[in-house]
């Protein structure tokens, strides 16, 4: 647990956004902090904690970078698997 929450600590200091991680576009960068950001939030939820701190530029840039339609797909078919999981477990 301590080595993700140094993990999102170290986020903060790189992510650029509000809307995309490195500048005004979206890049490989995205591709993949979008749907790990995505997984952090799950499994905080799980664990009953915010790994994420409300209204950082951390907890902005996930909420902002879902309005890019790539990154909004990924993240909905994640959440699409995820009720499917559930459902089946």
């Amino acid at each position: 647990m301590e080595e993700l929450l140094t993990g999102v600590a170290m986020l903060e200091g790189v992510v650029q956004g509000p809307r995309y991680a490195l500048g005004h576009q979206l890049t490989i960068a995205d591709c993949a902090l979008a749907p790990a950001l995505f997984a952090v939030g799950v499994t905080a939820e799980r664990l009953g904690m915010d790994l994420i701190e409300p209204a950082s530029p951390l907890d902005d840039y996930a909420h902002l970078s879902r309005q890019d339609p790539s990154v909004g797909r990924v993240i909905d078919e994640m959440e699409q698997g995820l009720r499917h999981l559930v459902q089946v477990s």
